[in-house]
């Protein structure tokens, strides 16, 4: 099969340390790609740095200084891309084997959306420096590893979006996305002819995965590592290994360069946390997909506030109090309680894998050692062939 143009969108800012690594396992790796930099740091350093790689055509450099918000910067990525697929990565991922082949089954079956893994990651690298509340340092310079075949199933992208949102306040579960996903050129222009966007919210992630999930024909789970999703201690993964990443609403850079046009969502609590920022960003999709009468689960987002950010109970209760009244606020405690219920569960089976792994990252494999991304990669493609897990991708 040929293999389509593939495009490699990273927006990043301030992290040109981390962004080279990333560039240069796309030209190397991937067989028909350009990889777009939307670069809005302080300093155009990484122009310098990609000097040879942007002479080569396969490059767009593209850099603002100016106040930008991540979805601004997403939303410019991207439609700097020309490829017939795109994937867009953080600037400390990078692609992982297998891209180019999984592009050009996809083209020749019509699947418009490939996603590498369902609720957690199959390969997760961590960069040097990167601390853990609770393993230390014992993440660093790692490259873990769960199993994986190279099964290929369906994925009913509304259906998923059913679940996620009855889970508000979560994660992407398997909602079909191009942050770490493949998503057709062909999808991306019905999008943005319906919505105007690919982006929004303040999570760019979790909002454009809404509109992809609402709008793919054909989207599919590749369980294969054709994306190596990396942690460095200035990412937002990073501040989650930490625990900290929890602050007040405008405080934190990542809301400040919003800028006073936005208007937070009253039924959100008003604070900055993974919580918070998914659920506002799926409910902002939601409001734009009213036809799916998908309604999200504020009693399961309010449970996961209550039980994971201590900090701002008194927050979370003020929302609770100003959004119901009489029986209705009775459903909403009831709703409460249930999604407390759930998460408790959910932490009682965490705490027995971790007595029965005590180890970082449980029972997965690990590779040591790793200074790079670009060391991981390697790493990872001898992995594969030891292990003899090479891609089979069906023919029908």
């Amino acid at each position: 099969m040929t293999s389509p143009k593939i495009s490699i969108v990273i927006p990043t800012r301030n992290r040109t340390g981390y962004l080279v690594d990333s560039v240069n396992i796309a030209l190397e790796h991937c067989e028909n790609v350009e990889v777009i930099v939307c670069d809005n740091s302080d300093t155009d350093a990484a122009r310098a740095m990609l000097s040879v790689q942007i002479a080569s055509g396969r490059v767009i450099y593209d850099y603002g200084c100016e106040l930008r918000s991540v979805i601004q910067n997403f939303e410019r990525a991207i439609n700097l891309s020309t490829g017939d697929w795109v994937m867009v990565i953080g600037d400390d991922d990078a692609i992982g084997p297998g891209l180019s082949e999984i592009a050009a089954w996809a083209t020749h079956h019509k699947v418009e959306a490939v996603v590498p893994y369902r609720e957690s990651f199959i390969a997760s690298y961590y960069w040097p420096g990167v601390k853990s509340k609770y393993y230390g340092d014992a993440y660093s310079s790692r490259l873990f590893l769960w199993p994986f075949q190279g099964k290929v199933s369906s994925i009913d992208g509304i259906d998923e979006l059913r679940r996620v949102s009855a889970r508000f306040g979560g994660n992407l579960g398997s909602l079909p996305r191009a942050y770490h996903g493949l998503v057709s050129r062909a999808l991306l222009d019905r999008i943005r002819q319906r919505h105007g966007h690919i982006f929004g919210g303040v999570s760019p992630d979790i909002f454009s995965a809404a509109l992809i999930s609402a709008h793919s024909r054909k989207s599919v789970i590749v369980e294969y590592p054709f994306v190596i999703p990396g942690t460095s201690s200035s990412s937002t993964a990073g501040q989650g290994a930490e625990r900290s990443d929890r602050a007040q609403l405008r405080e934190t850079d990542h809301i400040a360069r919003f800028g006073p046009d936005l208007k937070w969502d009253q039924r959100i609590p008003e604070f900055y946390s993974p919580q918070t920022v998914w659920a506002y960003s799926l409910l902002k999709a939601l409001e734009e997909l009213p036809e799916l009468g998908i309604k999200p689960s504020y009693g399961r987002l309010y449970a996961r506030c209550l039980l994971y950010c201590r900090a701002y109970t008194s927050i979370t209760w003020q929302t609770i109090n100003s959004q119901a009244m009489g029986d209705t606020k009775l459903r909403l405690i009831a709703s409460i309680l249930k999604g407390i219920t759930a998460e408790v569960w959910g932490l009682v089976e965490r705490i027995a894998r971790r007595i029965a792994s005590p180890r970082a990252m449980g029972n997965a494999d690990r590779i040591e050692n790793l200074q790079t991304i670009s060391a991981a990669y390697t790493a990872l493609e001898e992995y594969i062939e030891k292990s003899g897990r090479k891609l089979k991708l069906p023919s029908n």
